[in-house]
């Protein structure tokens, strides 16, 4: 049985290697040490996360712990966000140890685990860990902004190769739909593209505050702790909508690149407009949408976001794919937030919450199962590459797992769940969980 204890900055190499034994792009160093060092959340005592040794002292699992900090109705939130949990073969069990420590860790409001695929969400669900409540949130928006390039890495990914002139005509039906939608600002606005997040910017974040809806507190700091070294490098940028000096919102974007395939894709992260300028909403993704074309990105994709916003997002008739898994779970600690919680009103999230966008590594698969336009016409229908990077067979693994830990723990959800051990068939004993090690 290999031994439990809390990781340290010094694990970041063997549990790098270790992700990358099974398929996962984790944080290298100095990336791994920046999102602790640095981290504006980060407190004295705080757990990084959780290893587990085997008798050579080799790190053969682990889950992190990243802290963060929230806001909801004029009060902080400190929240714990899982990440990166991958287990070696044979620690199916011991694994659910280290997600049991992170439920129960104490002086937390709440805990959220993104990235989430089947074989976790199954885990998450046995620890009392609850779907948030935002239909939509596993169908993510796409544009395509070089047809040619996409197409080219979609049939990379297929293991065929296009010469450049098929590539350029069978992308344009794409571009000539690319062309037919777009949204300009209203008159008297004005868009810029910038390398960095503008002071004035913190304006919008302090009108955005207070509106009753839980989001990531936005300051410098842990705006900078996020994207810093991605503005400074120009593999992020940010669109401010202004009327007059005046800031009324903004979007930004981040570079989330595959290489194995050579597909090229922008993330809109973070998009915020003060109260009354929802139409800007469509501009300045447009804005962004543009940008990417500019910079021969391939595709431009929308991850979450409340329903309002994705309303305005569908005005600008994007492709559609669904994700493997639910994308976010989360737990919170008292019944007064879980009650406030409930209400889909209440979110707002986006690849800046949890896991897949600290200042991780800027290689993450996303895997598109179908991707679809808003009137259902089918446009791809396999994958650009993998969101959850999850073992085929870690599913069967963690419900056996979570099945077997009921007879250790006292959190009864884990005996109560028979649906976890619904599907545990026979299967090679290797369980690898993680989610996306996001943007930079």
């Amino acid at each position: 049985m290999p031994r439990l204890r809390e990781s340290r900055l010094e694990d970041g190499p063997q549990i790098a290697r270790l992700g990358a034994a099974h398929g996962l792009a984790f944080r290298p160093e100095p990336l791994w040490s920046r999102t602790w060092t640095e981290n504006p959340a980060m407190r004295t005592g705080w757990p990084m996360g959780w290893v587990l040794e085997d008798d050579d002292g080799a790190v053969v699992g682990h889950f992190g712990n990243i802290p963060m900090r929230y806001e909801l109705e004029g009060r902080l939130l400190q929240v714990g966000v899982g990440a990166d949990w991958v287990v070696a073969e044979g620690q199916g069990f011991a694994a659910l140890q280290m997600l049991r420590r992170f439920f129960r860790q104490p002086d937390v409001d709440m805990l959220l685990c993104t990235s989430a695929n089947a074989a976790a969400a199954k885990a998450y669900v046995a620890f009392h860990a609850r779907r948030i409540p935002s239909p939509g949130y596993d169908r993510t928006l796409f544009w395509i902004t070089s047809p040619r390039g996409f197409i080219t890495a979609l049939a990379k990914k297929r293991e065929k190769t296009l010469p450049p002139g098929i590539a350029r005509v069978a992308g344009l039906p794409l571009a000539a739909r690319e062309r037919l939608v777009r949204s300009r600002p209203p008159s008297g606005v004005s868009l810029a593209v910038c390398g960095e997040v503008p002071a004035d910017v913190r304006t919008i974040w302090e009108r955005v505050s207070g509106d009753g809806v839980l989001r990531f507190e936005r300051t410098p700091a842990q705006l900078a702790w996020h994207y810093g070294p991605a503005l400074a490098d120009g593999r992020a940028w940010v669109v401010v909508a202004r009327r007059g000096a005046a800031p009324l919102g903004y979007a930004l974007f981040v570079r989330q690149d595959n290489p194995e395939i050579g597909l090229t894709r922008s993330l809109l992260v973070d998009l915020q407009v003060v109260a009354g300028h929802g139409s800007l909403i469509g501009p300045l993704a447009d804005a962004g949408r543009a940008e990417c074309a500019r910079r021969d990105i391939h595709m431009l994709e929308a991850i979450g976001f409340c329903a309002w916003k994705r309303d305005h997002l569908l005005a600008l008739r994007p492709l559609r794919r669904t994700l493997p898994g639910w994308p976010i779970y989360y737990r919170a600690r008292s019944d007064a937030l879980a009650t406030m919680l409930e209400d889909p009103t209440r979110w707002d999230a986006t690849p800046l919450d949890g896991d897949a966008s600290p200042i991780g590594s800027d290689i993450v698969p996303v895997a598109f199962d179908s991707a679809t336009s808003a009137d259902s016409t089918t446009v791809a229908d396999s994958a650009v590459a993998g969101d959850s990077m999850v073992a085929n067979d870690s599913a069967a693994t963690v419900d056996s797992a979570v099945a077997r830990d009921s007879a250790t723990t006292s959190d009864s959800a884990v005996a109560r769940d028979s649906a976890v051990a619904s599907d545990s068939a026979a299967t090679s004993d290797s369980a690898v969980f993680a989610g996306p090690a996001g943007p930079q």
